[in-house]
């Protein structure tokens, strides 16, 4: 979740045809990230949502870096509570998810604890989540 949240704020910063480099303390997501490759886990959603947001921004990861979890200490810390500043963010290096906006109803798409079953849920998904990211970003068809 955390991938596609920074991809969609560097989308909607309207930064396009770029490469990232990825941080984390989880290989899996990691790997899918470069690799454009997962399997079938509570997390897909957010990581088919990733894609479709990488594809039509043209941004795509292209390095990652694995941290191990007691080294990760700022993202552990901010995951639980604590805010930018409290770290020593200045206030304009970081970006707000205002509840109801755009980019909080694309987190808010899908619980990933909801097992989808039949290809009609898939699709009725896809065409949200589509719908979501050009919404967000503000892209045109």
């Amino acid at each position: 979740m955390a991938a596609t949240i920074g991809i969609g704020i560097l989308a909607k910063e309207g930064v396009r045809n770029a490469g990232v480099k990825m941080r984390g303390d989880i290989n899996a997501s990691l790997a899918w990230a470069t690799d454009k490759k997962f399997k079938y886990c509570p997390s897909e959603c957010f990581a088919t949502l990733f894609l479709m947001a990488c594809e039509l921004t043209n941004i795509s990861v292209e390095d990652s870096e694995f941290l191990r979890g007691v080294d990760n200490t700022e993202c552990d810390k901010l995951s639980r509570g604590q805010s930018p500043g409290d770290l020593g963010y200045p206030a304009h290096a970081t970006r707000e998810i205002r509840r109801g906006g755009t980019l909080a109803r694309l987190v808010e798409l899908r619980d990933p604890l909801q097992e989808l079953t039949q290809e009609e849920q898939w699709a009725n998904m896809h065409s949200e989540m589509l719908a979501g990211i050009k919404a967000t970003l503000a892209l045109q068809d």
